[in-house]
């Protein structure tokens, strides 16, 4: 029932699905499925409600205070309110991430359990809510967070942190986001490490996509570079072949 409330779609899902899992909790115990579903449903909702990411994490909350080590929150779990936080324009959302990937590495290896690691999900969660964020420094945490992965993927060839391009095309619209030269060249700049990274086999996931270039031609449109019409118009040519 709550996972049907879950793929409603309706605005007052969360509310309904809280209430069945508030009420299941007096014959038994629910599951950590069901309550990352619970979770889940809030999160769908933080880019419209104020309160969503905040509900979703306190459900977290009551997964790791329950002191009972069936109902531990998972990667899932995690990443799930790190989404909700990074859909919720709110101004502290990146802080918020950050927080929790550190929370859920910290009780990994408290714990030991392998089902608590960070992956490319949780890493780009956090990219995503630097990104969208106002912080002047946005763009510039998101790329130190991307270099992380790709570091953490070479050194440990461990494939759960290998960026993708949704990882890298995160960080450009981050770029995206800034009105200056700057901003523009480092979209540039992460581009051509994409290219690099795909044909030299270092990383196939890296391929750039149509995203990815749109997002670098955006980028090349706000800034104030001189030729920044000619640039544009170049990467354009270049996306048609």
């Amino acid at each position: 029932v709550i996972d049907s409330w879950a793929r409603s779609g309706r605005k007052d899902a969360p509310e309904r699905a809280l209430k069945i899992f508030r009420r299941s909790k007096e014959f038994i115990v629910p599951s950590v499925p069901v309550r990352n579903t619970v979770i889940n449903v809030w999160a769908k909702a933080a880019a419209s409600r104020p309160d969503a990411a905040g509900r979703a994490e306190a459900l977290l909350r009551e997964m790791i205070d329950s002191g009972d080590e069936q109902l531990l929150p998972t990667r899932v779990s995690f990443n799930t309110c790190m989404d909700a936080w990074a859909k919720s324009r709110h101004p502290e959302a990146p802080q918020k991430c950050e927080s929790l990937l550190r929370e859920m590495e910290s009780l990994r290896s408290l714990t030991g359990h392998a089902y608590l690691r960070a992956d490319k999900v949780s890493y780009t969660c956090v990219m995503s809510a630097w990104a969208r964020s106002k912080d002047k420094g946005g763009a510039e945490r998101a790329e130190m967070i991307l270099n992380h992965m790709q570091s953490l993927y070479e050194r440990n060839s461990d494939e759960d942190v290998r960026p993708n391009v949704i990882s890298f095309s995160t960080v450009i619209s981050a770029w995206a986001r800034r009105k200056d030269p700057k901003a523009a060249l480092r979209a540039i700049s992460i581009l051509e490490w994409m290219e690099k990274l795909y044909e030299s086999g270092h990383n196939t996931d890296a391929r750039p996509n149509a995203i990815a270039c749109n997002s670098v031609i955006n980028a090349i449109q706000k800034s104030k570079l001189s030729d920044a019409a000619e640039m544009a118009e170049m990467l354009l040519k270049k996306m048609r072949k």
